[in-house]
């Protein structure tokens, strides 16, 4: 087997069955199709996927660092884990006041 062949086959091992197409309309949900095969996604799918899903990664990696940042501000307050969070925010509103 080439290097050629090796590589394709190991790509296609670590690929998704089907992907999730975004809808180009903001109100229908996305559409799930195969990957590969005769009724395969079309290259413009997985563009749109792609696009889609580095996206979402950036959002959420967003969300994870403001989320980092209020842990981290909770915590130096000296909540506990079983302080509830809106508790802790409430608590350092008042001394704003």
């Amino acid at each position: 087997m080439s290097d050629i062949q090796k590589q394709r086959e190991a790509l296609i091992n670590v690929l998704p069955m089907a992907i999730e197409v975004p809808s180009t309309d903001e109100f229908d949900d996305p559409t799930y199709r195969p990957l590969l095969g005769p009724k395969g996604a079309t290259v413009g799918e997985l563009r749109l996927t792609v696009e889609d899903l580095r996206k979402r990664i950036t959002d959420d990696l967003l969300k994870a660092e403001v989320l980092a940042y209020l842990l981290a501000w909770v915590a130096s307050a000296g909540a506990d884990d079983d302080a509830r969070v809106s508790e802790i925010i409430s608590r350092h509103e008042g001394d704003k006041k």
